[in-house]
C-alpha cells in the first residue's frame, strides 16, 4: 500500500471498506473502529473514532487539522473491536508534506493593519 499524502495544515479524510472473505460488505454496525496515528518516536498524533458511511461494510473519519503533526512520515493504524475481540490492522503510512503555497486567511476575518 502507498503511503497516504496530506499538506501539513489540512483537514484528512480517510475512507474505509471491511468486507467478508467472500467478498461481502462486513457489517460494522456493532464495531468500535479506532485510527490511531503517531510521530517516528511513538509520540499520539490522533486517536479518533470511525462513522459508519452509510454504505455497507464502509465507514470513515476526518481529522480537522494537521498543523501539529511533523513533517515526514507518520504511523497510522486501526483498532477494530468486535464482540469484546479487537484486532490491530497493519500499519500504513502517511506523509506529511510541507505547503508550497501558504493557505491564506479568510479575507472577511483579515485586517492588515493587525496581521502578523
Amino acid at each position: 500500500m502507498a503511503d497516504i499524502r496530506v499538506k501539513r495544515g489540512a483537514a484528512l479524510t480517510l475512507n474505509f471498506g471491511f468486507g467478508n472473505p467472500d467478498g461481502t460488505p462486513f457489517d460494522i454496525q456493532n464495531v468500535l473502529l479506532t485510527l490511531t496515528v503517531a510521530d517516528p518516536r511513538g509520540n499520539l498524533l490522533a486517536s479518533t473514532g470511525l462513522q459508519p458511511t452509510g454504505v455497507a461494510g464502509q465507514a470513515a473519519v476526518t481529522i480537522q487539522s494537521t498543523a501539529t503533526w511533523p513533517e515526514g512520515l507518520v504511523q497510522a493504524d486501526l483498532l477494530i473491536t468486535v464482540n469484546g475481540t479487537s484486532i490491530i490492522s497493519q500499519s500504513f503510512g502517511i506523509r506529511v508534506e510541507r505547503p508550497v503555497v501558504q493557505l491564506a486567511p479568510d479575507p472577511a476575518a483579515y485586517n492588515p493593519v493587525t496581521a502578523p
